[in-house]
């Protein structure tokens, strides 16, 4: 049995989405898988993945009505649950190549849906014109936990101060999507969330960034002075206990969970593809030089495939359900047990999506060989990026409250991972 190098590896299994969404996924992909190696290991403001993405036709798939991934169906639920299934095919598509790069695109759909989601028709829908004149990323910083600015009311609106940390797709986005605390209106908990123009004055964008992992995914820091925010920018006040949001609201929680487990997923199918590319003799450090015919080699690597299918499979249920709770919440329709099922559903898929991405991309290393350890072949990215992102939020929670829900009926408590 000899090599061939000649074949594509299309071994996945997708599930089948709308044409042109495809075709766009596809050229994204190619483009970024060149030099990604190089970017990789330089770090750094993503500046070159950010021009692929604006030119991709991806940024506006989950807002804008006229792709034929939304038009071309009997109806606006389907619509919905097609386009938001193309979007997360793409994210983890584009995953396999380049982690950092489907992070860019996956931070831009879930701060749309964040807006989308708190409710404030108008702030949504000057947003969706924004984005669609123009290709637009977005980036932010909402977590609670982290280093805080101050908000002070002023005429017409706030002025913000400070720091916050881990602003993933900030450095290289058009447009901020910020959260911080706010105790003006009588919550001592309230936070109130609100859109930035990126380049706005007094916005500074740290490059200091120094993760192990996706590190052109621009999650450094922003530092602000003296920034204004107008009144019409905030689109959210709400507390900062997500139990005592909407049912709707809570659901940004289990979007960012997909694409948590979107990541992960396409970081194991990307080691394998790598690996495997390596092994066929494609590969930019020369031909390979393993034994394709070893049996204990095809064992490893049809384990790590077979992982990372299992862990893709059980990504694409949870992705359904999510999709599913957007078209609901959409039509006015979302119930809490609804919202519980599916965030039970995208809890197990990234209990799994954690524990294969770690496994499957350490386990290709057996296959390569020594080889499989230079910094020319690539396989050690995949394993950082999943290193990293697993260590996002525990697992450990989501276990719980999946063992809670079999044995009690109780589905997972909104929170800020669930």
């Amino acid at each position: 049995m000899t090599a061939h190098s000649e074949i594509v590896i299309d071994s996945w299994h997708d599930p089948l989405i709308d044409r042109l969404a495809k075709a766009r996924i596809d050229a994204l992909a190619k483009a970024l898988a060149d030099g990604v190696v190089e970017r990789d290991h330089k770090g750094s403001a993503p500046l070159e993945e950010a021009a692929f993405l604006r030119a991709s036709g991806l940024l506006s798939l989950t807002i804008d009505d006229t792709l034929p991934v939304f038009a071309n169906v009997a109806s606006r639920r389907e619509g919905i649950v097609s386009r938001w299934g193309a979007a997360l095919q793409a994210i983890r598509r584009v995953a396999r190549v380049d982690v950092s790069g489907a992070a860019l695109l996956g931070y831009t759909y879930m701060h749309l849906l964040r807006v989308e989601t708190a409710g404030n028709r108008e702030v949504f829908d000057r947003a969706v014109k924004d984005a669609l004149a123009a290709p637009l990323l977005w980036g932010g910083a909402n977590n609670p936990r982290g280093a805080r600015a101050t908000l002070r009311r002023v005429e017409g609106g706030f002025v913000l101060d400070g720091r916050k940390n881990f602003a993933t797709g900030s450095q290289t986005a058009d447009r901020l999507v910020i959260s911080e605390a706010w105790t003006g209106d009588g919550d001592p908990d309230g936070r109130i969330s609100f859109i930035l123009d990126a380049g706005a004055p007094g916005i500074e964008h740290l490059d200091d960034w120094t993760g192990i992992g996706v590190t052109r995914s621009a999650s450094g820091g922003l530092v602000f002075r003296d920034v204004f925010v107008p009144a019409d920018a905030v689109f959210s006040r709400a507390s900062a206990d997500p139990i005592s949001r909407t049912v709707v609201e809570s659901l940004s929680s289990l979007g960012f969970q997909i694409l948590f487990v979107n990541l992960l997923v396409g970081a194991a199918q990307g080691s394998v593809e790598t690996a495997t590319r390596y092994l066929r003799g494609i590969n930019p450090v020369g031909v390979g030089t393993a034994n394709i015919d070893d049996p204990d080699l095809l064992g490893v690597l049809g384990w790590a495939a077979t992982q990372a299918s299992a862990a893709a499979a059980l990504g694409d249920q949870a992705g359904s359900a999510f999709a599913s709770v957007i078209a609901d919440a959409d039509a006015g329709q979302l119930s809490p047990e609804k919202r519980g099922w599916a965030a039970d559903l995208i809890s197990r898929a990234k209990v799994i999506a954690d524990r294969v991405s770690l496994d499957v991309t350490s386990q290709v290393f057996e296959a390569v060989g020594g080889r499989g350890a230079t910094v020319g072949v690539g396989l050690d990215r995949f394993w950082r990026d999943a290193r990293t992102y697993t260590l996002h939020d525990s697992v450990a929670i989501k276990k719980r409250e999946i063992g809670t829900f079999i044995l009690r009926g109780y589905p997972p408590t909104p929170s800020t991972n669930s």
